[in-house]
């Protein structure tokens, strides 16, 4: 995460958006006291008291037993509309993200999409679902 965080602040510092903090003192601004422990990223999750209650999605599988939800909105959601858009600004900035593209590889797989191809681009045979700077009205010259 800290490594994904690193690419995401790059990102955000070559448009010169130097207010946008890494994911651990992002957390720690938003959390403050309801971090029991907010010394590492690991940490900061398992002691939030915001997160008491939460769980994993899980489904049950035949046989039984657990698995993972992998189309639940937290991969769903927040990769197509999240990381696969800093993946396409970073590559219109010609910046690497190595852990991010890796992010994304992982997802795609779960959830039976291709968003990125196997040469790192967003030109898989889903990325036509992506929210995509490019193609939008929005002026994005950098």
């Amino acid at each position: 995460m800290k490594k994904a965080s690193h690419e995401i602040v790059s990102v955000a510092r070559s448009l010169n958006l130097s207010e946008v903090p890494e994911v651990d003192e992002m957390m720690r601004q938003f959390y403050g006291d309801n971090l029991k422990d907010p010394s590492t990223i690991k940490s900061i999750f398992c002691t939030n008291i915001g997160y008491v209650g939460l769980t994993a999605p899980m489904k049950e599988v035949e046989g039984g037993g657990y698995v993972p939800d992998f189309h639940y909105r937290y991969l769903s959601e927040d990769i197509p509309n999240g990381l696969c858009l800093v993946k396409e600004i970073a590559s219109l900035l010609d910046k690497a993200t190595p852990t991010i593209d890796m992010l994304i590889c992982w997802a795609q797989e779960h959830l039976g999409k291709s968003y990125m191809s196997s040469t790192g681009q967003l030109n898989g045979k889903d990325a036509h679902t992506l929210i995509s700077i490019q193609q939008s009205q929005l002026d994005y010259s950098l």
